[in-house]
């Protein structure tokens, strides 16, 4: 269903919905839960951040995304499992204008993450048990539904 391809100085996996668009998402963490958020249908981003240059590759996702044929709706959502939560609370927090729902999925935070308005992000901490992993994914593609439409 998705594809690697080449944008700013980095590439990404992209996932489209198998017919029109969908609301934007940007995945960080789990570049394999781009393929499952497309056949809910909505277009998935999974920027590679191995070459260093993290905030260069997510503020190019964001430039990548926003006009992307295969996009609908307004602006973008970032969700952010494990190590990516905390990168996606700082993106939404760097982009407030392109991110309007932000999902830091099994995140555990500190003082050093940045300060994010609560109406912007839900936050699902979790023990990670293997029976919680459905009701988390069906929060975050209801909160992502009612935020990117």
């Amino acid at each position: 269903m998705g594809e690697t391809i080449a944008f700013g100085s980095t590439t990404g996996y992209l996932a489209t919905p198998e017919k029109g668009a969908g609301p934007a998402v940007i995945v960080l963490g789990r570049p394999e839960q781009c393929d499952d958020f497309a056949e809910e249908g909505f277009t998935a981003l999974a920027p590679d951040l191995q070459n260093g240059h993290t905030a260069e590759a997510l503020g190019a996702a964001i430039d990548l995304l926003k006009p992307h044929p295969a996009v609908r709706g307004h602006g973008v959502g970032v969700v952010g499992y494990s190590a990516g939560a905390g990168l996606a609370l700082r993106l939404a927090t760097q982009r407030p204008d392109d991110v309007v729902a932000c999902a830091a999925v099994e995140g555990t935070f500190g003082e050093e993450e940045p300060h994010h308005p609560p109406d912007l992000c839900v936050e699902f901490l979790t023990a990670n048990p293997e029976d919680d992993e459905r009701l988390i994914w069906i929060r975050t593609l209801e909160f992502l539904r009612k935020h990117l439409g």
